[in-house]
């Protein structure tokens, strides 16, 4: 199947000074996808890959691309401020009520929000390794912040017993914050442990913030929403970044109790969500083919590279729900995960490392899943790099 388009994260690029590798100039972005940042620092093959982005590599929607031109007259008008037909549309998609839903410019947007809704005295519990721009969030509006990390033995399950009992202790929690599925680990809660976390800060009366911008790739279903949808404590945090490949655009959601939405609007300015953001979420949650086959094809493209990732004896795969991988390389040292991170990016591909996920380190790696022929690259490219001189 190559069908896919490839060429969106390739750019031109020149040859790399020997000296750039050994000097380590920058390794460690904050996230995935920092295209003018690797251009500006590494030279060397004709294009480059970017396996570190988790967008999803069928692009966006043909039906965007049919009405751009048409689109364009929407950037003279004010956007609506209030995104009433796109709530009205994300309330179909998700089949939760449109009052429950906050749209905002980009899902970051909405975690720059959540401390607002926070009172004095309270704190955070966040379970690590997640996205980075939650923990940031809430320091940077002073709101103590606790970290319990995944069970990495056991595939980065969910501590229960020390989750609960750490919440039971310290009253002062007044929020928890996880990912589902959680990125960097592509991770989906159990639905038991799900239920009894939920029901917990149902009855306690503390926030449970659930970052779901990869759901989209999961089976419908699967959302806390559809099992706690009128939790008067629950928030989902969406995207449509990357399921509908609109990184450019800044489109995310939230869903939650209206009142939650009535303090966070108070602090978010007018017109956040641009007229083309707001028509451009419109024409893809319309394309019901587009997220049919997308959420099809990615999960068969997930299903290979794993397969394949996991018959390579130098690293360790952990199960994924995501548009993405993480592998650990079995050789820990620090040195070699640098020796391995650079040498593809001297051959035109761009890896996610982990170590500024806290609770990982330099040995952690995240691969997005892109076209079948690129994958297939990646793995060949790998197989000859541990079969050769570079591992011994």
């Amino acid at each position: 199947m190559n069908d896919c388009p490839q060429q969106e994260n390739m750019i031109s690029i020149k040859a790399l000074k020997p000296s750039m590798v050994s000097a380590s100039p920058r390794e460690d972005f904050e996230h995935g996808g920092q295209a003018h940042l690797i251009e500006k620092q590494f030279f060397k093959s004709n294009h480059w890959v970017d396996f570190s982005a988790s967008i999803n590599p069928r692009g966006p929607s043909k039906k965007i691309i049919n009405v751009f031109e048409k689109s364009l007259t929407t950037i003279s008008r004010y956007p609506d401020p209030q995104s009433s037909e796109l709530k009205r549309a994300l309330s179909d998609y998700s089949g939760t009520d449109a009052a429950r839903i906050a749209v905002a410019n980009g899902a970051t947007e909405l975690i720059y929000l959540l401390p607002h809704l926070m009172t004095s005295g309270e704190e955070v519990l966040i379970l690590t390794p997640i996205f980075s721009e939650y923990l940031k969030a809430f320091r940077l509006f002073n709101v103590p912040v606790q970290t319990l990390s995944y069970n990495i033995d056991a595939g980065f399950e969910p501590p229960m017993n020390q989750l609960i009992d750490l919440l039971n202790k310290n009253p002062k929690i007044g929020a928890v914050v996880i990912g589902h599925p959680n990125s960097p680990t592509g991770r989906l809660w159990d639905e038991e442990e799900l239920i009894v976390l939920a029901n917990y800060c149902e009855d306690k009366e503390k926030l449970l913030i659930v970052d779901e911008t990869f759901i989209d790739f999961c089976p419908r279903g699967t959302s806390v929403v559809d099992r706690f949808e009128n939790f008067l404590n629950l928030i989902s945090i969406r995207s449509m970044t990357k399921f509908f490949a609109l990184p450019g655009i800044r489109l995310g959601y939230g869903i939650m109790d209206p009142k939650r939405i009535a303090i966070i609007e108070k602090f978010r300015p007018p017109w956040s969500v641009n007229g083309l953001a707001q028509e451009f979420g419109l024409i893809s949650l319309s394309d019901k083919e587009f997220i049919k086959n997308s959420r099809s094809w990615v999960r068969e493209q997930r299903e290979f590279l794993s397969k394949q990732f996991s018959e390579m004896p130098w690293l360790k795969v952990y199960p994924s729900e995501a548009n993405f991988i993480l592998f650990r390389l079995r050789r820990r040292q620090e040195a070699f995960a640098k020796r391995f991170y650079f040498h593809f990016l001297q051959d035109g591909i761009f890896l996610r490392n982990c170590k500024n996920f806290e609770g990982l380190n330099e040995t952690y790696f995240r691969i997005s899943v892109r076209g079948e022929d690129e994958n297939k690259l990646l793995l060949s490219k790998i197989k000859k790099y541990f079969s050769s001189w570079a591992y011994e």
